[in-house]
């Protein structure tokens, strides 16, 4: 009777041997007890899977270097997405009945067509006799609720961006996640989530994006969690909300949206802002190289200009995320800053808004100090002009600039005694901030006295000022006349998404409502809806 196992014995002690000896080979000889221990020889390691290899070898480093070896060895490649046959399913299935209690009754849920089914789980379905039942088939589908990791293919969707293939590669290297790869991996799988079941994904379309990633990394997987993947997704239960990073993103998601729809009742918000829409970009690897070549090079000109352009929908984009800041923007774009960038910025995004300033301006000077005038009869004294200074006997150009001080006077009114006190000279250099001469143009705008930012600094004359600057972020970009420097300022905000100044709010409204056509503002001010109709009257609207 011994005779009879003796061979098999042998064969089996020659198999750990070369088992043994293939370590050796490939320098893991540490893995060497782990095998014996595991019973894998050289027939059974050629049947090792993914999942098999991560369970056999949990540390990283050692593990990375048996595939590399391995796939050599025996020309296997790793699938990205692993089938899960009905057995693996019916045990998800079983382990987290616990926390799917709102899909109990999806779970007696047959599929009466096989090819439905099979085509659902994107896996072929087998030859079934016209004698077995599909429903005592071993090959039949599990209910809908068990086979959810087949729904998303997780690697696709993070190989579609370079954010996520960097992910990816980080992930298979180190074999954990840090906060900024965790965040980027949350933020496109959960668009990817939003683009093909909506802000309102229910429970099982998480379950199944939190399982396919699991599935796909096995090193995230938690060993001591029921599924493995309570940290990206665990549905609600006895009262309790739902968690996990998956859920937290998409509630702030859905939290932005339902903000940004109802953004337009609320004081400070800016209708043709929110309701700018750009063709969708693909980030490519161009795109960034782009990017990242105007941070580095000021010249020359026309490639500078060429590749804003070509940049443009890819910076609107990363621009609307309401996180970033205004100083984040402007690291990431430095060139808007650069001669005519936000000019064409803003005409790529509202062409038809774009020349409107330089077509009515100058139409509108004389009803817009007439109507100042009268206003406000102290305006002299305020904007401290002598008292021989006669509206006859200006220039043009004087009479432009005028205008352009006039405006935060006939506004006043308009804003919160609050935000504005009661002093009308806060109003007005918040809006031009006009000061005879500044030995240091940038020591006075980094002061942390200097009222905020974005604003316009004039210096010299009141009415024929020799330096003009656009004031934003303690960037100073001059500009060849206070004219352009209202135009470029107006348009910095389109462009850098940002609010007006609550104390000049209603200054930048009327040039949005009267100057540029692009108002929607249902709450509109008293002396706005004067104003527009004064200068309607005189046939300048």
């Amino acid at each position: 009777m011994t005779k009879n196992f003796q061979p098999t014995r042998i064969t089996d002690t020659a198999r750990r041997s070369e088992m043994d000896a293939l370590l050796e080979e490939w320098g893991l000889e540490s893995l060497k007890e782990t095998f014996n221990e595991n019973g894998v020889d050289m027939e059974a390691v050629e049947l090792l899977n993914e999942n098999d290899i991560a369970v056999l070898i949990p540390k990283i480093g050692l593990r990375v270097k048996f595939i590399e070896k391995w796939k050599k060895k025996f020309k296997q490649v790793i699938p990205e997405v692993i089938p899960l046959s009905t057995e693996v399913l019916q045990q998800l299935f079983s382990e987290e009945e616990s926390i799917e209690d709102s899909y109990a009754s999806q779970s007696t849920a047959q599929y009466s067509d096989l090819d439905e089914a099979a085509t659902f789980n994107h896996i072929q379905p087998p030859t079934v006799s016209d004698s077995e039942s599909p429903s005592h088939s071993p090959f039949s589908p599990p209910p809908l609720k068990r086979q959810k990791t087949v729904l998303f293919d997780v690697k696709d969707i993070l190989s579609k961006t370079p954010e996520g293939r960097n992910v990816a590669k980080t992930i298979e290297e180190t074999g954990f996640l840090t906060k900024k790869p965790r965040l980027q991996l949350v933020k496109i799988l959960v668009g990817a989530l939003v683009s093909q079941h909506g802000k309102n994904a229910g429970a099982f379309e998480k379950n199944a994006l939190a399982q396919s990633l699991i599935t796909c990394f096995p090193c995230l997987k938690d060993p001591q969690g029921i599924t493995g993947y309570e940290a990206f997704y665990c549905k609600g239960a006895h009262g309790r909300p739902a968690t996990g990073y998956l859920e937290e993103h998409l509630r702030y998601i859905r939290k932005r949206m339902l903000k940004s729809s109802t953004e337009e009742d609320k004081v400070a918000s800016n209708d043709p802002k929110q309701s700018l829409s750009v063709e969708s970009v693909e980030v490519t690897d161009d795109i960034i190289m782009k990017v990242q070549w105007l941070k580095d090079n000021l010249e020359p000109k026309n490639q500078v200009q060429q590749f804003m352009a070509t940049t443009f929908n890819y910076r609107i984009e990363w621009i609307k995320d309401k996180q970033r800041s205004v100083s984040d923007i402007l690291k990431e774009f430095p060139r808007l800053l650069d001669n005519d960038m936000i000019d064409q910025d803003f005409r790529s995004s509202y062409p038809e808004a774009a020349d409107r300033m330089y077509e009515k301006w100058n139409a509108m000077v004389d009803p817009i100090c007439e109507y100042g005038i009268r206003m406000c009869p102290l305006w002299k004294e305020i904007l401290g002009l002598s008292d021989s200074t006669d509206l006859v006997s200006l220039t043009t150009d004087e009479k432009s600039v005028l205008a352009l001080y006039l405006i935060p006077l006939i506004f006043e009114n308009s804003v919160k005694k609050s935000a504005a006190g009661s002093k009308i000279a806060s109003t007005l250099s918040s809006f031009i901030d006009s000061q005879r001469q500044i030995i240091n143009v940038q020591a006075y705008v980094i002061n942390p006295e200097t009222h905020r930012q974005p604003f316009i600094l004039a210096l010299g004359d009141k009415l024929l000022p020799s330096d003009q600057f656009v004031i934003i972020e303690n960037k100073v970009i001059q500009q060849p006349s206070l004219f352009k420097a209202v135009d470029v300022c107006y348009k910095l905000h389109y462009v850098l998404d940002c609010k007006y100044q609550e104390k000049c709010r209603w200054v930048w409204k009327f040039f949005e409502s009267c100057v540029y056509s692009q108002s929607k503002e249902k709450r509109e001010s008293a002396s706005l809806r004067a104003m527009r109709a004064y200068l309607k009257f005189k046939n300048v609207l």
